[in-house]
Formats: structure tokens, C-alpha cells, sequence
């Protein structure tokens, strides 16, 4: 297991570095994305990196997925303005900006559709290379993520950390509508909003 996991960090390094990516270790469970948004890790490329906080119990899944984001930016095939449409969901969040309902409905279900692309192929990474990650519970928690969108936009408000087991009642596949919260959930959606 533990020269899987050595192969396939030695892999991610080589394969940014060859695109004038790196990646970096931050030394701590969380990294700072933007005031009050404390995340596992993420990709940036206006800066050529991809943050993961190493001490999270879950680093290795999180390079996965942010190494997939890497793999999106450099698919040449994938026509995308997806960098400003984050940065403009960012402002928003941020309350640096307005969008109307139709705007923020737009954007922000680009950005989830991009999740589900990146989601999908971390999966698919994962299995590759046989890391020692359960790819079922990584879907439900990408389809926890994925469904979240649906708060985001009705809310202006992240994933926050008490809703993880959540993931548990998720589907363990990625055929689903997105644009609806499963039934039952949506209850407990907002009980933990509420508190």
C-alpha cells in the first residue's frame, strides 16, 4: 500500500511539474482559500498549484480530486471559462459582488457539473492506481458536495463541516439529478443551516 501510494505522489509531481504546476503540502488539517473558508485542499491556476492540507485524515482523496482539476485544466479538448466563473461565484460568496437568482443559478450549476466531471474522474484515478481510498464512500461524499450546490445557491453558504455524516445517506453512484436534493435530505439540509 505504501508504495502505491509513493508511485502515485511521485506520478502527480512529475505530471504538474512537466506543466509548470506543483503541488504543495500544506502543514496543517485545513488550508486558507478565502476569509472564513477553511478547505482540505484546492486548485489554483493563476498561481500553478494544488493545495492539500496534509494532516487531514483524508489528504489522499483530496489530492485525487485537485489533482483531477490539474488534469481538467490541461485537457486541450475542454472548452471551458469555468476559472471565471468560480472567481465570480468566489466575489459573490465573499459579498463583493450581486448576482440575480438567474446568474447565480447558472454559475454555480457550471461549477457543480465541473465538480461532477472532476469527481468522476477521481474515481477513476483512484481505482487506476489502486489507492487505498473506498471509492463508495468517496462517492457519497462527492455526491454530499455535488448536491450541495443546491444550498449554495439558494443560501450563499459552504458545505460546512458538521454536515459530513450526511455523506452516509447518499447515493453510491454518480446517476443522479443534481438539481434536486434527494428526499429526506432537504430536512436535514436545513436543521443544519438553522443552527
Amino acid at each position: 500500500m505504501l508504495n502505491t501510494i509513493k508511485y502515485f505522489l511521485k506520478y502527480t509531481h512529475n505530471k504538474t511539474k512537466r506543466h509548470g504546476y506543483r503541488i504543495i503540502f500544506e502543514n496543517s488539517r485545513f488550508v486558507s482559500y478565502m476569509p472564513n473558508c477553511p478547505l482540505t485542499g484546492y486548485f489554483s491556476s493563476d498561481d500553478r498549484t494544488i493545495h492539500v492540507a496534509q494532516y487531514h485524515p483524508n489528504w489522499l482523496s483530496v489530492l485525487a480530486h485537485e489533482y483531477c482539476h490539474f488534469e481538467q485544466q490541461i485537457d486541450v479538448n475542454r472548452k471551458t471559462n469555468k476559472d471565471y466563473i468560480y472567481e465570480i461565484i468566489d466575489n459573490w460568496m465573499e459579498k463583493k459582488i450581486e448576482l440575480s437568482k438567474q446568474k447565480i443559478q447558472q454559475y454555480v450549476r457550471k461549477i457543480r457539473d465541473d465538480e461532477l466531471d472532476c469527481e468522476k474522474r477521481a474515481v477513476a484515478l483512484i481505482q487506476k492506481f489502486k489507492l487505498p481510498i473506498n471509492t463508495i464512500h468517496y462517492i457519497q461524499k462527492a455526491n454530499l458536495y455535488l448536491f450541495f450546490h443546491i444550498i449554495l445557491e439558494r443560501h450563499r453558504v459552504l458545505l460546512p463541516s458538521s454536515l459530513n455524516p450526511l455523506w452516509k445517506k447518499m447515493p453510491n453512484h454518480f446517476n443522479n439529478n443534481y438539481d434536486r436534493i434527494p428526499r429526506g435530505l432537504a430536512e436535514d439540509f436545513k436543521k443544519l443551516l438553522k443552527s
